[in-house]
């Protein structure tokens, strides 16, 4: 039987079993590294240190078949599968990647299994999200969408949230073949450039860490939302929550 979890240790569980997919996703041949996560995610359900995956099945089994989409026998097969291929120690091409997606898989039930235990924003969350800087080359910000596959990233101007999207920075950078050069302009400081209303940015929506899930929901999330947090009268960024992490 698990033991009685904090709120802060399943969101310690999401934010590892996020990090873990895009891991795999980014490189097939990290499935050892990717599946090490499923051991973490056992430790914190039983509160014990135990000998391999193997010993954390029937716990894992159990919090996956919480998930809508997943039955107890589903989700043993899925982890039986995914425990021999970490024992096995070379997975090559077309095999490798049918493993990854298994793993994947697995991921995606117990992010779903623990997301259902969440009601407020904080709980669900992206912490700690990458940001535009005023003062940051138009060349910068570019990186850090291709990098990171972001559609918008969000950037404080003007004394408000505002999110820049990626098709905003395409319609500058490729506007015109007259000056300024595609590199003069990757040279501009992005603060720059949105002032002088040479890129478009669209308005972000904002909550509280404390509010609740389904209200936010209800408000409707078009787009990413930007969790904020008021201290000393200052507004600070403390995570960011997308349709996608809501799916």
């Amino acid at each position: 039987m698990r033991r009685n979890i904090e709120m802060r240790e399943w969101s310690a569980c999401l934010a590892r079993l996020r990090e873990s997919r895009g891991l795999i996703l980014r490189d097939a041949e990290a499935f050892h590294e990717a599946a090490t996560s499923l051991e973490y995610i056992g430790q914190i359900i039983t509160g014990e240190l135990r000998n391999g995956m193997g010993r954390y099945v029937n716990d894992l089994v159990e919090l996956a078949s919480s998930s809508a989409t997943c039955t107890e026998d589903n989700s043993a097969r899925l982890f039986e599968v995914v425990r021999e291929a970490r024992n096995m120690a070379v997975h090559e091409g077309a095999w490798a990647r049918h493993l990854g997606s298994r793993l994947i898989d697995t991921f995606l039930i117990l992010e779903e299994s623990i997301i259902t235990k969440m009601k407020r924003i904080e709980d669900l969350m992206v912490r700690d999200p990458v940001v535009a800087e005023d003062w940051q080359m138009v060349s910068h910000v570019r990186r850090v969408l291709l990098a990171n596959s972001f559609s918008q990233v969000p950037i404080f101007t003007g004394n408000a949230w505002r999110l820049i999207s990626d098709a905003a920075l395409v319609r500058f950078i490729k506007s015109s073949n007259t000056p300024p050069t595609r590199k003069e302009k990757l040279e501009i400081a992005i603060g720059e450039a949105i002032g002088e209303q040479k890129i478009k940015t669209t308005e972000a929506v904002c909550c509280a860490p404390d509010e609740d899930i389904d209200m936010l929901i209800s408000r409707g999330i078009e787009q990413p939302v930007l969790v904020i947090e008021e201290i000393a009268g200052k507004q600070r960024l403390v995570g960011i929550v997308t349709p996608f992490d809501l799916l």
